[in-house]
């Protein structure tokens, strides 16, 4: 049984954000005030249309974006005032992303793919490597490791951005339509394994999904529309 515990390790409060309207001189305002808080070991669903403003949601939750109004926090620490190289060290130590185009480096193997995050902290490349090939083999890819990701179907390119994400053990995994690209079979395989490392780890969870289903099978479930949340918690 997954505990959660009553502490967040992320929240937002009063999130602003909004973009450059077509015409250059109106704006476009996609998130309108949005409060969330992620505890740990808890799995949250975010659904809405298409263009409702999840993804830019996400990515000012990862710190890859920065609002125009409110804020973030991982844990106790704030984002507003870091620096670029804080909110990368953070990012680095904190959070898996798994973006909905994969960002795979397109001139390394599934397996160095896999292993960035880690070289990236600093860890040696032996270390590394052990941890992503056992890594990719949970993901059944022990095959296609070597494989550039141009050799690689955009299933498999799927479960190597989920492997990535969790190469560094995060206690939070951001995943922006993580099934988009597999069949029914692999949508219910990545869906074990997600539930499977949040057990173990304890591994927190904000999925984006178009899934009803999938949403419903998370701890709660926000639904974004008019730039706003309304949450539906699941018994």
């Amino acid at each position: 049984m997954i505990t959660v515990n009553s502490s967040p390790v992320l929240s937002c409060r009063s999130l602003v954000k909004s973009f450059p309207a077509k015409d250059g001189r109106d704006r476009l305002q996609v998130l309108r005030g949005v409060d969330l808080e992620l505890k740990s070991g808890q799995m949250i669903a975010i659904t809405g249309s298409s263009g409702c403003g999840k993804s830019t949601l996400l990515h000012l939750l990862g710190g890859l974006d920065r609002p125009d109004q409110g804020e973030v926090w991982w844990g106790d620490q704030p984002l507003n005032g870091l620096s670029g190289n804080e909110l990368a060290n953070l990012r680095n130590r904190m959070i898996g992303f798994v973006f909905q185009f994969h960002h795979l480096l397109p001139e390394f193997s599934a397996l160095e793919n896999v292993m960035m995050p880690a070289l990236i902290r600093g860890d040696g490349s032996r270390s590394a490597s052990n941890r992503a090939a056992v890594l990719l083999e949970r993901f059944q890819l022990q095959d296609r490791m070597h494989h550039r990701p141009s050799e690689l179907s955009g299933g498999e390119q799927q479960r190597i951005a989920m492997a990535r994400a969790l190469m560094n053990e995060p206690p939070v995994v951001l995943a922006d339509e993580p099934t988009g690209n597999l069949d029914e079979d692999n949508t219910e395989q990545m869906l074990e394994l997600i539930f499977e490392i949040r057990s173990e780890f304890q591994t927190s969870f904000i999925l984006i999904t178009h899934e009803k289903d999938i949403a419903a099978r998370c701890d709660v479930h926000f639904l974004l529309q008019n730039g706003q949340i309304d949450t539906q918690e699941f018994g």
